[in-house]
């Protein structure tokens, strides 16, 4: 359902977002998903409730999957708008968050395997609270606030960006749609796909996902940051040839029984992904003027 929803919530949350103001969304998402995410642990079961249950729980998961649209590419425009010099090291640090929070959900879960309700009430006290406290006190963009004070606000950025930026609309959108399935094949799908065709186990699938996680993250910012010297297209066109190429061995990899092997099939994913995703916010926030950034996702 989040996935399903991430599409829609983003036109909605980017037209907010261009008509009113970056900090205020990005504050009212992460308090919207902090929220959502404590109510799932403290759902109560079938046998108390029925149906209201799996009911309660699809819209928990829609409001997440509304709360996190755009949340990725809004803190990159937010801080993108900031700075103007190692764009591709800002969009690389952006872009590692998605990597060391799935690294800490998957810890979570391993430590937490038979007390799922703790780690959803966890995540969304520690991760939402601090979260809302320090988005709280941001700045807004001061890309925005000119923006607003000159009266250049459209009052649908979409239907703008349509009619403006058709051929950068197209382009940003076939590079984030090639990233996303590639990310979501490799840090969603990968860990069902051991369990399903290697034959491993729950927990080794989640640990090998973990690490992935993780290395991904760290090869995001070292990716990101080789990309103000290269060029974001030029990274990123030829990860993506990278990923089309190796995306077949590096599964074989997790076939062979060999933990050395494993281990170079998720550094080769990691590198991969990393230098895909790394410069890929700097890369769509420079295809678009300001008023017209947060509507493109």
């Amino acid at each position: 359902f989040p996935v399903t929803i991430c599409p829609f919530g983003a036109l909605i949350s980017g037209h907010w977002a261009d008509r009113f103001g970056r900090r205020n969304v990005l504050l009212f998402r992460i308090t919207l998903m902090s929220i959502s995410t404590m109510a799932i642990g403290c759902l109560p079961t079938y046998t108390m409730v029925g149906y209201l249950s799996p009911v309660t729980l699809i819209a928990c998961r829609i409001l997440q999957g509304y709360a996190v649209s755009t949340e990725y590419s809004g803190c990159g425009t937010y801080l993108l708008e900031f700075s103007k010099q190692r764009r591709g090291l800002l969009s690389g640090i952006v872009t590692s968050a998605s990597g060391f929070g799935i690294f800490g959900a998957s810890l979570f879960m391993l430590c937490f395997q038979s007390h799922w309700r703790l780690a959803f009430i966890l995540a969304g006290l520690l991760a939402g609270g601090l979260g809302i406290y320090f988005r709280r006190h941001l700045a807004e963009s001061p890309e925005f606030l000119e923006i607003q004070q000159t009266h250049q606000i459209k009052p649908f950025p979409f239907f703008a960006l349509l009619r403006e930026h058709p051929r950068a609309l197209c382009r940003g959108l076939l590079i984030a749609i090639y990233a996303g399935v590639a990310i979501l094949v490799i840090e969603v799908y990968l860990p069902s796909y051991l369990q399903t065709h290697v034959g491993m186990s729950r927990e080794a699938a989640l640990k090998i996902s973990t690490w992935l996680s993780l290395c991904e993250a760290l090869c995001a910012i070292f990716f990101g940051a080789m990309s103000d010297r290269f060029g974001f297209s030029r990274t990123i066109f030829v990860a993506a040839g990278g990923m089309l190429l190796g995306v077949f061995p590096c599964f074989w990899l997790f076939h062979l029984s060999a933990v050395f092997a494993w281990g170079l099939g998720v550094f080769l994913f990691a590198v991969l992904v990393g230098a895909m995703d790394g410069p890929m916010s700097a890369y769509l926030v420079g295809l678009f003027a300001g008023g017209d950034r947060k509507s493109v996702v």
